[in-house]
């Protein structure tokens, strides 16, 4: 059994930003565009400026998981929505936020879009509440790639039933917060869930979502989703089809351009007397992520990620 690391508990005020900045933000823009197109258009590029101001600091120093939840003012839509290299023409893609409210019983238009090309949300197209979860997880390939983050309207319910330990001790700290700041709408144990609950089960057939943990895949409304370690695991649970195999598409584009780095310092502690080489291993993984289709594809690579790993854990000259 692979060994997986747990929740820990730790200020959550950065994931805060990424989501309810966007939505104050959002929810200004709105307001101004009831006044003028033109004024609602330059608070938009303003707004999204701001957050990745905000942002930008994070992606490299936090690798810790995160877990937190944040209130709107007023009842709301938050549609995600991810851009491929082809959708965007950009070579990361890029992941966009779009805010509607509900106002005097109806819902508003969508604000302007928002976009992020460092940004992973793995979510629903469309989560609607007043409460959202937020939780942050490392995905490592084996290497850190990124810090990706699942969105949870807290009325949307996780049970999750006869999972492995490890998976179980990440969850039930995630649940078992203090009400102000846990993850009260995710279950562990089948005597804990909720008849609305979205069941989700390591073993057995009766569930909504089946997760074969051994082969790296689980089963959602008859579709499969293929997945690399506990992070894409968890996305693949909160995400629909379409938004997941589109983020871990611009994962993958990331993970291609890390490895030049990790090439480059594999020269250097060549040239300082290492005789551990990695440029095999590492090659063979950029190789896949560039030619990457579908997540379908991970078991092909799943002994050479091992490899790499166990090579680097014994190093003396470690690259990561």
């Amino acid at each position: 059994m692979k060994k997986k690391k747990g929740f820990l508990d730790i200020s959550f005020s950065w994931i805060f930003a990424i989501i309810v900045g966007a939505i104050i933000l959002g929810g200004t823009i709105y307001g101004l565009s009831k006044f003028t197109d033109s004024a609602g258009s330059i608070s938009s590029v303003k707004g999204a400026k701001q957050i990745e101001i905000l942002l930008d600091p994070l992606e490299s120093s936090f690798e810790s998981i995160r877990a937190g939840l944040f209130t709107t003012p007023v009842e709301s839509r938050i549609y995600s929505t991810c851009y491929s290299l082809e959708d965007s023409g950009e070579y990361f893609g890029r992941q966009g936020i779009k805010l509607s409210e509900k106002l005097k019983g109806s819902w508003s238009k969508k604000n302007q879009e928002i976009t992020f090309s460092n940004k992973y949300l793995f979510s629903k197209s469309v989560s609607e509440g007043k409460v959202f979860h937020l939780i942050s997880k490392p995905f490592k390939f084996p290497f850190k790639v990124a810090s990706i983050i699942y969105l949870i309207p807290s009325n949307k319910g996780y049970c999750f039933i006869e999972s492995p330990s490890e998976i179980e001790e990440e969850l039930e700290k995630l649940y078992g917060e203090d009400s102000s700041s846990g993850i009260q709408s995710i279950r562990v144990g089948e005597e804990n869930c909720k008849v609305e609950d979205t069941t989700v089960c390591f073993s057995g057939d009766s569930c909504d979502i089946l997760v074969n943990y051994n082969e790296d895949y689980l089963t959602k409304r008859e579709e499969k989703y293929y997945f690399h370690g506990d992070a894409l695991m968890f996305a693949a649970i909160f995400s629909d089809k379409r938004i997941y195999d589109c983020q871990v598409g611009r994962l993958m584009k990331r993970t291609s351009s890390l490895i030049e780095i990790y090439l480059e310092r594999d020269k250097l502690t060549s040239q300082r007397g290492c005789t551990n080489n990695f440029a095999l291993e590492l090659q063979s993984i950029k190789n896949f992520a560039n030619d990457f289709e579908t997540p379908e594809d991970f078991e092909d690579l799943s002994y050479t990620l091992e490899e790499l790993e166990s090579k680097n854990r014994y190093s003396e000259c470690a690259l990561w």
